[in-house]
């Protein structure tokens, strides 16, 4: 509808004001804008004559939107004179640069009769048209009640190489619908077609791409303004059947700079399902021109669900004209911007092309991207295919040199298909260099009901992502992705929530949730993704936060960085922080786009690693070179090459390491010698292997194995856990040692008095099908002045005991004890970047007892990398001692070699490595160390793992020569393994086993230990679990167990200042208590030797003495408070 006014201005003259109005159902007519309307005259085309002009303005919100400037010209046209109508758009005013250009003329057509032909110049001052539109009319022969009697048809030409292509075919008239509002109006039906046997016209062997009704409505908007909106409802019919794949209310507002921006608001999920609608993303666009273009800028703001308050991100579109294969062509320039920094993140370039078949289709969509300036960094080529009645999406990215390169690293089919009462999305990733028929991996998206860990709404309309491997029939991991109101660490606030899901033994368990979120955090937008893991069917109690990550964009040293910081809850300091960027290199004389990761630890101003990777074709596989950079940023320690291939009908991803003699120079695999190669495969949805080949020992056979899958486990306090877990198998072994990692709310001894998240890591062995818990590790971070100064550490916590009991009331075990305590950080020392350890004492956690520094040093005199291992004991300012080692290639073996010194003296050197040996009739990997000392040969040590005749248990076997001895029999052989035995209270429990043979007897055994926690009564009466060790002796074929030793720690009242013995101080000690007599009779009711007494007691623990560490040991007898003796030792 409209209402015109004639009216009289001093700037316009006479003209028209009009008012535009549009109809909806059920509402008063709906304003939309005002137009002004006035003719002038201006020399438009430049051609010395001035032409009538007829301007019109349209207004908007009371602000201008657009003018329009149209004037007529005859044009010979196909040999006959014709009326051609011009119109340049401007949208930015008082600008004279027009957004577009338009020329239309009419014709009459044998078969369609009057048809109007449009062209669209999006390069106004160019006569190359972007576009082409014919359209005419027909009568809807088919036509229903309430649909309108005539179509018009519209045939959307592209200009591809100077030509003109039919892209599609539409079909538009007016008609009554259902809508999404579940009411029934007259809408606008776009029917729009591909052109499928490429003859020009609309026939039955077209392909139906997409159906849109158009219509206004009254809409309740994203910020939750109630407004008019024109609404685009968008579907697809599969297998017959119409769905609807989404919804977009479009409208406008006012912008702060009194210019308009034109909203769009897209929402996706099932709208047959109440609330099943999910607002997807909201964008903002409006026109500008930058300074000295010719050519207008669009630029789109998109915000996200959970911030509609600031942008996430902006492009600036522009049409310009540039040559590709010789031709100039028109393209869209697209450049990506961080927000707040206005960094320039990446630009692309987008134009169409032939495909090998010329004119007759596909046209190709061509996306060159630059993330370096002046450098082509990626191109994709996508393009449309029919196949077995669906319309597929390919795409083809080109990563290795995409300039000129014409093979294709990845390729990417998208098509939709008939799921239930839905559709889904299917994306297929093919890797062209393995298979273009097999994907080796498949992600299927769609939407529909499901049981979230929402409290507000459990059961919603979620996004659900299958994701599906190659060979795997079920997925391997599904997510449900939604928006929700969840309480964050930066407080309460609407999120996206991403469900990572796991399905175990036909059971769907969370494996963990992500919230994602934006906020502005030191004017810059971040993004933030917190971790949360748990049992999510006990959210209320039991569900944690283990990790928080930021991202940003920022300027550093001229280059556009990514910026990513990890940080542990509870932590306002990051515990590892990485900058991505690309640059440009050179490798193997060619130009190529390096992608760099640097990584840093609070507190240092340098990178402690640097990683860049290239890639590159060859061998009929794209390889992948990660080079690694610790010493000099200019060469690389280490160079890594990895690639998939099909393997035994499974895609395996590969991993090589390579030596190289001296230091990189040239880059190529081919300069190295491949030392080691990593195989992962997925054996199963819940298992993937890694198998690790060392090249100069067996290329056939993995020297190790590794299992990884997910289980889910009842923790001893009843906790249900998704747990990892690691099964290691060692070269030729059936028995695999395992750990068990999940993430619990634990109290640590050195984490503070709260409960706190730690990653437990459980090491096992399993015996007889049983697992048996060795030790248990909790993995976190504090913030703690360390040795040299505050900063982030990584801390590690090792107990062992019997894990058999729940934890006590406080949190810790009641049956384990605190047996290590190390934190890992990095220092600056001497310019070099180091890595420190610290080792803790369980009495003294202040301070640690020793710190070992590594790292690496570049020798230009005999062009090697040096790993240096310096340890320091606390208040010495002198390393006691210092390794320095290499590797070196002898023959067909790595050696490597290690210098040992003592306060800056010599002591030894060894030499080290690994080859295959047949023992016991099996191939077996030995492990070799060679001792020279003073030049010397004095020392061979040969270690190597069997399995146990007879069992389902292996052993660790330790031979130890001397050489200036006997290089072929042993002194002595150590042989450790678990077994189950009855020990000396006559239970049968599971045991760790040290057998001792020493020379020349070498095939007996001289001494026996048997290890293993127990609840045991000791010396002071008290009763409590320890560690025990039977100690045997072997007399005359027969063992013949001499004494029982309990191993523990306490709090006791010990001598810590030793010019003052009598005062004493509580201090948590080391106390082993030897056990002596006759243990045949065994244990009383209350656990105590009915046969055997204490003879010995001793106590170790570490004091600080005059700024030394130093080691007390004090030895008791039963029933003495004092000790009978003292010894410290000190360096």
């Amino acid at each position: 509808m409209q209402k015109v006014y004639k009216e009289i201005s001093f700037e316009k003259g006479r003209y028209q004001r009009i008012e535009n109005y549009e109809i909806a159902a059920g509402y008063e007519p709906i304003f939309i804008n005002t137009q002004f309307i006035w003719t002038s005259k201006e020399d438009i085309n430049k051609d010395g004559k001035a032409e009538k002009i007829n301007n019109t303005e349209t207004w908007e919100l009371g602000v201008f939107s657009s003018r329009q400037k149209a004037w007529r010209e005859i044009k010979e046209i196909n040999g006959k004179k014709t009326v051609v109508t011009n119109t340049l758009l401007f949208e930015v005013k008082d600008s004279n640069v027009a957004s577009s250009k338009i020329s239309t003329y009419k014709t009459v057509d044998s078969k369609n009769g009057l048809t109007t032909i449009t062209r669209i110049y999006d390069v106004p001052d160019s006569d190359m048209a972007t576009s082409v539109i014919y359209s005419y009319k027909i009568r809807n022969g088919n036509a229903s009640q309430g649909e309108s009697p005539v179509i018009t048809v519209l045939k959307n030409y592209i200009l591809v190489g100077g030509e003109l292509y039919l892209e599609t075919i539409q079909n538009t008239y007016s008609a009554m619908a259902n809508t999404t509002k579940g009411d029934r109006r007259f809408v606008k039906v776009t029917q729009t077609y591909i052109d499928s046997n490429f003859n020009g016209i609309l026939d039955k062997s077209d392909f139906l791409d997409s159906l849109t009704y158009i219509y206004w409505d009254k809409i309740k908007n994203a910020s939750g303004t109630e407004m008019f909106a024109q609404a685009v409802e968008s579907y697809v019919t599969i297998d017959g059947q119409k769905f609807i794949e989404s919804l977009k209310y479009m409208y406008k507002e006012k912008r702060p700079d009194s210019t308009l921006a034109a909203v769009t608001e897209l929402y996706e999920g099932r709208f047959d399902i109440q609330d099943g609608a999910i607002l997807i993303s909201v964008q903002k666009q409006w026109t500008t021109v930058k300074k000295g273009d010719k050519v207008v800028t669009k630029v789109i703001e998109g915000y996200s669900p959970e911030m509609l308050d600031m942008p996430v991100s902006r492009q600036e579109i522009k049409k310009i004209i540039a040559n590709r294969n010789g031709q100039d062509i028109i393209i869209t320039e697209i450049k990506n911007y961080e927000l707040n920094s206005g960094i320039l993140t990446s630009t692309q370039y987008i134009y169409n092309k032939y495909g090998p078949n010329g004119n007759q289709g596909p046209i190709i969509t061509v996306y060159e991207t630059y993330e370096i300036a002046n450098f082509m960094t990626q191109r994709m080529e996508v393009f449309k295919k029919i196949e077995g009645g669906k319309i597929l999406t390919v795409s083809r990215i080109f990563e290795n040199e995409p300039a000129t390169s014409t093979q294709h690293t990845s390729e990417t089919i998208t098509y939709k298909e008939k799921f239930n009462n839905t559709f889904k999305i299917v994306t297929a990733i093919y890797d062209p260099f393995i298979s273009l028929t097999d994907p080796i991996a498949t992600q299927k998206t769609y939407y529909d009901n499901a049981a979230t860990t929402s409290q507000s709404k459990p059961y919603r309309v979620v996004k659900i992502v299958e994701n599906y491997e190659f060979g795997i029939s079920d997925p391997v991991l599904t997510q449900y992705v939604y928006f929700d109101n969840r309480v964050t660490q930066s407080g309460a606030k609407k999120v996206m929530v991403i469900e990572n899901i796991l399905n175990l033994a036909g059971s769907n368990f969370v494996e963990s949730v992500q919230y994602v979120y934006h906020q502005a955090e030191n004017s810059k937008l971040t993004k933030v993704t917190e971790t949360r893991m748990g049992d999510f069917d006990n959210q209320d109690s039991d569900t944690f936060t283990t990790q928080i990550q930021k991202e940003y964009w920022d300027n550093v040293n001229g280059k556009s960085v990514k910026v990513s910081k990890v940080y542990e809850a509870g932590l306002d300091t990051p515990i590892s922080t990485q900058y991505y960027y690309k640059e440009k290199g050179q490798r193997n004389g060619r130009d190529v786009a390096l992608t760099v990761v640097e990584s840093y630890e609070t507190g240092l101003d340098r990178p402690i690693s640097v990683q860049k990777t290239w890639k590159n074709i060859e061998d009929n596989h794209l390889a992948a070179y990660i080079e690694n950079y610790e010493v000099d940023l200019a060469k690389p320690i280490s160079v890594q090459v990895t690639w998939k291939a099909l393997e035994n009908n499974r895609i395996v991803t590969s991993v090589a390491s390579y030596y190289y003699d001296g230091i990189l120079s040239n880059l190529g695999a081919d300069k190295g010698i491949m030392t080691e190669l990593q195989k992962t495969y997925r054996e199963s949805k819940n298992m993937s292997v890694t198998e690790t080949y060392d090249m100069l020992v067996s290329t056939v056979k993995a020297i190790s194995t590794q299992k990884t899958y997910y289980e889910i486990i009842t923790t001893t306090e009843g906790k249900t856990r998704l747990a990892r877990i690691i099964e290691n198998y060692d070269y030729g072994m059936t028995l695999p040692s395992i750990q068990r990692m999940y993430y619990d709310m634990r109290k640590t001894e050195t984490g503070g008095d709260s409960l706190r998240v730690v990653q437990v890591v459980e090491s096992l062995i399993s015996l007889g099908g049983t697992p048996f818990t060795l030790s248990v590790q909790y993995v976190f971070h504090k913030s703690d002045n360390v040795y040299v100064s505050q900063g982030v550490v990584t801390v590690i916590e090792t107990y062992e005991g019997l894990f058999s009991d729940d934890l006590g009331a406080d949190g810790k075990f009641t049956d384990a004890f605190l047996t290590q305590v190390q934190k890992d950080y990095s220092v600056i020392d001497n310019n070099r970047v180091k890595r420190a350890t610290s080792y803790y004492e369980i009495g003294l956690l202040d301070t640690p007892i020793n710190t070992q520094y590594s790292y690496r040093e570049f020798s230009k005199a005999d062009n090697k990398v040096y790993i240096y291992i310096d340890t320091f004991e606390y208040g010495l300012s002198q390393a006691i001692s210092t390794q320095k080692t290499w590797r070196e290639l002898d023959g067909q073996r790595i050696v490597t070699h290690s210098l040992n010194y003592e306060f800056g003296t010599l002591i030894s050197e060894q030499l080290s490595w690994k080859q295959a040996e047949t023992i016991n009739n099996t191939l077996t990997i030995v492990s070799y160390t060679d001792t020279y000392e003073s030049g010397l040969y004095t020392d061979r040590q040969r270690v190597y793992r069997l399995v146990i005749s007879g069992s389902n248990s292996y052993q660790t076997v330790n031979e130890n020569y001397e050489p200036m001895f006997s290089a072929s029999e042993p002194v002595y052989v150590q042989k450790i393994y678990f077994k189950f035995d009855t020990t000396s209270d006559g239970k049968y429990r599971l045991v760790k086993v040290i057998d001792l043979y020493e020379y020349p007897l070498a095939s007996e055994i001289s001494s026996r230990q048997l290890i293993y926690f127990d609840e045991r009564q000791l010396s002071d009466g008290s009763k409590r679990p320890v560690q025990v060790v039977e100690n045997f002796i072997m007399l005359g074929g027969e063992s013949y167990l001499e004494t029982v030793q309990y191993v523990y720690h306490k709090l006791e009242n010990v001598i810590t200042d030793l010019n003052n013995q009598s005062a004493k101080t509580p201090r948590t000690v080391l106390i082993v208590e030897t056990w002596e007599g006759d243990f045949s009779d065994g244990l009383d009711l209350d656990k105590l030797f009915k046969s055997a007494f204490a003879t010995q007691i001793q106590k170790s623990y570490s004091i600080i003495d005059n700024g030394i560490v130093k080691k007390v040991t004090l030895y008791f007898e039963q029933g003495l408070d004092m000790p009978i003796s003292m010894q410290i030792s000190y360096k």
